[in-house]
């Protein structure tokens, strides 16, 4: 057996205990009390971990219902495990086919715990073969059973959706492995032959400007003994060459020469190109997706450029002028769920309540329209800025002083009330419980007057070293024994700012995205 960590409530611990090393070949581990709270953790010798609570005062009236916390892995003789159970006097339901697309996908059958818990055992067959390594992701609700489809009362996903190995390589297979994702602005590759390189869920890629001024995108590996092709960024002269056997590649992909290729018996110059992923511009920047069958973002997600452009219709037309990067120790849900919500402005750290002098409160309002959540709002007056504002806007879009255009799954378009600047914010995975953050400041002359300046200064270095410490503190938050999940605080008819639906959407989008690619 595979197992995901699992938490799970109870009433009785005693009794649970015994129920789970029976069923599931485990013994007790560890132990542990925290203010009233009992926690029991139960392992077994495949890497199987079970986590029992008696929280001192939860009720199931105040959480999730009782029978519905679900956990699911996979079996490699599913009959034979099925027999067992009954042997121990379990009461294992009926074995049953799981049929789709006209085919056995894998047969399982389900047994409940004393307190209505439910275990799902899977034949490892097909897709649902077990995952190398100690754990597996749970093939069904990896949020857990608190997160619900209605946002007003929805508590958060458990704990370990935001920590687990397994979950973190579900989400780079189906978020990251095929998503649009910001890469570079257009700015950046003005010649043919001007390049850039990246990482995108662990693979390295490039984007290209070709001799027809097309930008292209490719995986950044030779197609010969796959030596990675370019580093860094810069402007290839005539061919990629490639520093191991130099094969050389047109901009476009297709083989130009290989020594001694014309030895080698059966040797198809033209059937080797590099293996090309999606790119599309939209406003000059640059996206790309693994997933080259994969729908433009133009066509997927038609209102996200209506709206950048509403925002900043000189999108085109801008430079790149400064970045600062932040590693953080947080998972990337985490800090896009930091990054959507607004209750923490009113509460925390003295930078965020400068927030309300940033942004009028009685004006700030928002739209989610599927993969893109709008904020809109006025900005605050020159003498309650926290930072110097100097000259007028230069941007001939909407004039609300604070805009930010947000497209899942981690980047966001945002301009500050006073700033002659587009921030692009970026919250790129860098492992399970790491954030690569990079702040990409653009503006209309590759330069930044006076009062940008010193918003980006205030961004930079006194809002954004707060929001650190508050997503870090939630990332060690979330291993503690004290906690599986929290209550949502959604306002009923979210309109409310302080409001955290924007979390709920965003979770049901990510939990999605990682079930379609199980």
């Amino acid at each position: 057996m595979r197992f995901h960590h699992h938490m799970v409530h109870v009433r009785d611990l005693p009794r649970a205990t015994r129920f789970y090393c029976d069923a599931l070949h485990l013994e007790p581990a560890d132990r542990h009390s925290y203010d009233g709270t009992e926690l029991v953790y139960l392992r077994g010798r495949d890497g199987i971990e079970v986590e029992l609570i008696r929280p001192a005062s939860w009720t199931f009236d105040d959480g999730p219902s009782r029978g519905h916390s679900h956990i699911a892995f996979t079996v490699e003789d599913l009959a034979r495990e099925h027999a067992r159970l009954a042997e121990c006097g379990l009461s294992p339901g009926p074995i049953a086919d799981y049929v789709a697309e006209g085919r056995l996908q894998t047969r399982f059958f389900y047994l409940h715990d004393p307190e209505g818990n439910e275990i799902e055992f899977l034949q490892g067959m097909g897709r649902y073969a077990r995952a190398e390594g100690n754990t597996a992701m749970p093939l069904t609700n990896p949020a857990g059973s608190g997160f619900t489809e209605d946002a007003a009362r929805s508590f958060t996903p458990d704990a370990s959706f935001y920590f687990d190995e397994a979950v973190y390589k579900a989400e780079l297979r189906g978020i990251f492995s095929r998503s649009w994702l910001y890469f570079c602005h257009g700015s950046e590759l003005p010649e043919p032959g001007d390049y850039v390189t990246g990482e995108i869920a662990g693979q390295s890629v490039y984007v290209i400007r070709g001799r027809d001024g097309m930008i292209r995108g490719f995986f950044n590996v030779c197609q010969h003994r796959a030596h990675q092709l370019l580093t860094g960024s810069g402007n290839v002269k005539n061919a990629i060459r490639c520093p191991y056997h130099s094969w050389t590649y047109e901009f476009d992909g297709a083989l130009r020469g290989a020594p001694k290729c014309e030895e080698v018996e059966g040797f198809d110059r033209a059937s080797v190109r590099l293996a090309q992923i999606g790119v599309d511009v939209i406003g000059g920047f640059v996206f790309v997706n693994l997933d080259k069958s994969a729908r433009p973002l133009r066509e997927s997600v038609p209102h996200f450029g209506e709206k950048l452009l509403a925002m900043c219709p000189e999108a085109e037309r801008l430079r790149f002028v400064k970045r600062q990067d932040f590693a953080i120790r947080a998972n990337w849900k985490v800090v896009v769920e930091n990054f959507l919500e607004n209750y923490h402005s009113f509460y925390s750290g003295p930078a965020h309540r400068q927030l309300s002098d940033v942004i009028d409160q009685d004006t700030y309002r928002w739209s989610i329209e599927g993969k893109v959540i709008e904020f809109l709002g006025r900005g605050g007056s020159a003498e309650r800025l926290p930072y110097a504002m100097r000259g007028e806007r230069r941007f001939t879009g909407r004039n609300e002083g604070f805009q930010i255009v947000f497209l899942w799954p981690n980047m966001a378009f945002l301009i500050l009330p006073g700033a002659n600047m587009l921030l692009v914010f970026l919250m790129n995975p860098d492992g399970a419980e790491k954030t690569a953050e990079p702040l990409l400041y653009f503006g209309l002359d590759g330069g930044m007057d006076e009062g940008t300046e010193s918003a980006v200064e205030w961004f930079n270095d006194i809002l954004g070293p707060e929001d650190v410490e508050l997503v870090e503190s939630v990332q060690r938050g979330l291993h503690s024994m004290g906690y599986t999940r929290g209550r949502l605080m959604v306002d009923p008819g979210q309109k409310e700012a302080w409001s955290e639906h924007f979390i709920h959407h965003f979770n049901q989008l990510n939990v999605k995205a990682i079930t379609a690619a199980a």
